[in-house]
């Protein structure tokens, strides 16, 4: 029998329909990979760029909020008759109503809190102060039959009663407070008022006032509206200098009661920039009064404070440059001195700033910003953050007219 010899023939496959080889293979995952990770990359940077948008909204949202805080307070400053300005120990003019202290250095401003944990602020950052009757009453206080106890000078303990309807305008409700703690100051102010002389020529009023301090918790007692509030007062002590120093004179100055006409729980707030517990920048306030400091909002690197002070008395505020002491801004440039107690009497506006950066670094980014006032400048990974600045100028409502 005969085999057909095509049929017999094996038939091979033609190398061109004999799948890919290996190098083929290694190629086209190599080609993948180079797309994946373009890809990754492309999707890792639109993820970056959405966190760091929605970090900088945050951010400034947390900015603005705070600093309209600060300024709502401000406005509020010397409220319930503390002066911005008052005669001092030998005859010298302290500030009273507000306190800058400008770009301070490591080591030179300390808090120690009433749970003994030390705060000191970011150097290069401003500490502001206010004082005031600010998130409190200004209560009605006919002194003549409301301060008790009192035989007059040289007395330094006596009981003041604050009633929860107002002795001079019937039905007005005046609110108590449910607690008063120890070592609360109260601003006493009194009917007629003192010129201190500023200037050449001109004369700043305000009104007469004392410093005090309750010397005992208490509390309201009897039943609303007809309540009373019972205040222990001392006049010396040692544990409170701070607050009492800011009496005329550096002491308490004994007056006749029945001149005495309001009296107010007085507010005195510290505003400062510190790392918090996790090592970040924060904002933070100091309330002396019950020393306890509260974080207000975390990535916040700067508070800068400038002073608009109207010199040559022409009703505005000059800003020339960024040298110092060149204009009428006192702490908008580097190196510039202290203003005077007698200058500060001239104050006409506050610039209030705060800086926040974002949460994260971004390493491809690199940037030195504009920093508001004379904030030091930022170096090495400080750059890698992505930071924005809100400043608002404040008028103090409380502050006298010149004459």
């Amino acid at each position: 029998m005969f085999v057909n010899e095509a049929v017999m023939k094996i038939t091979r496959p033609s190398p061109r329909t004999s799948g890919f080889t290996l190098i083929e293979m290694l190629v086209v995952l190599l080609l993948l990979a180079v797309v994946m990770i373009g890809l990754l990359q492309m999707l890792d940077g639109a993820s970056m760029v959405s966190k760091t948008q929605g970090d900088m909204a945050r951010m400034t949202e947390n900015l603005r909020f705070m600093v309209s805080d600060i300024v709502r307070n401000m406005r509020m400053t010397g409220t319930g008759g503390l002066p911005l300005l008052a005669p001092g120990s030998g005859g010298a003019l302290n500030v009273t109503a507000i306190d800058v202290r400008d770009n301070v250095a490591s080591g030179e401003f300390t808090i120690i809190d009433g749970n003994g944990r030390t705060w000191t602020p970011i150097p290069g950052t401003d500490v502001l102060t206010i004082r005031g009757v600010i998130g409190g009453v200004v209560y009605d206080l006919p002194g003549s039959t409301h301060i008790t106890d009192y035989s007059g000078a040289g007395d330094s303990n006596f009981e003041v009663r604050l009633t929860e309807q107002s002795i001079f305008t019937p039905g007005r409700i005046q609110p108590l407070p449910s607690l008063v703690k120890t070592g609360t100051p109260v601003l006493f102010t009194l009917l007629w008022e003192m010129p201190v002389v500023v200037g050449v020529g001109q004369e700043r009023y305000f009104s007469k006032y004392n410093i005090g301090i309750v010397s005992a918790d208490t509390s309201p007692t009897g039943t609303a509206p007809d309540r009373v509030l019972a205040l222990p007062i001392e006049t010396s002590d040692t544990d409170y200098d701070a607050i009492l120093s800011l009496n005329e004179g550096g002491n308490f100055e004994p007056f006749q009661k029945e001149y005495v006409i309001t009296a107010g729980l007085l507010d005195d707030l510290v505003y400062f920039v510190s790392t918090n517990f996790d090592g970040e920048p924060a904002l933070f306030l100091w309330r002396t009064s019950v020393n306890t400091v509260v974080e207000l909002v975390d990535q916040v690197c700067g508070l800068h404070v400038a002073l608009g002070i109207d010199l040559d008395n022409d009703g505005q505020v000059a800003e020339v440059g960024f040298a110092a002491n060149d204009d009428e801004w006192f702490f908008n440039a580097v190196n510039e001195t202290d203003a005077t107690a007698a200058q500060i009497a001239l104050l006409r506006e506050v610039r209030v700033s705060l800086t926040g950066r974002t949460t994260y670094r971004d390493l491809q980014y690199s940037s030195s910003p504009p920093l508001p006032e004379n904030s030091p400048k930022l170096t090495g990974d400080d750059l890698r953050f992505r930071y924005r600045s809100h400043t608002v100028r404040v008028s103090l409502r409380s502050h006298p007219p010149m004459s």
